[in-house]
């Protein structure tokens, strides 16, 4: 699993890409990337592109930067989706996740949609 394919042809050492940092990068948004945050992202990109856009559950263990890629990825795709956080924990009931749901969505005829900034 620690090869990977642009064109199915060629395989490849999955490698982390380097970026240039820029002067006013904030520490606590810093992700410092490794083979696994880089394979989630990598899935992400193709999973989610605009001519596929699968439904896409994020799962694993604590400290696996789950959160770190959804937030990197949808920070990067701000003009296409609509994007709302919620924290989930043992004491999060069905009742409580609706109500974070619906709190951002207005009904209009049998559809809900997200409300209008006013």
């Amino acid at each position: 699993m620690n090869y990977e394919s642009e064109k199915l042809k060629d395989w490849e050492k999955w490698e982390a890409k380097n970026e240039e940092l820029k002067d006013n990068i904030q520490y606590s948004s810093l992700l410092i990337p490794n083979i696994d945050s880089f394979k989630v992202g990598y899935i992400l990109n193709i999973l989610l592109s605009p001519n596929r856009e699968y439904k896409v559950l994020l799962s694993g263990d604590a400290g696996t930067a789950k959160t770190s890629n959804a937030l990197l990825f949808t920070r990067s795709k701000l003009s296409t989706y609509l994007v709302k956080r919620i924290n989930l924990s043992f004491a999060t009931s069905p009742a409580l996740l609706q109500e974070a749901i619906q709190e951002e969505l207005e009904v209009k005829g049998s559809f809900l949609t997200p409300k209008k900034n006013e």
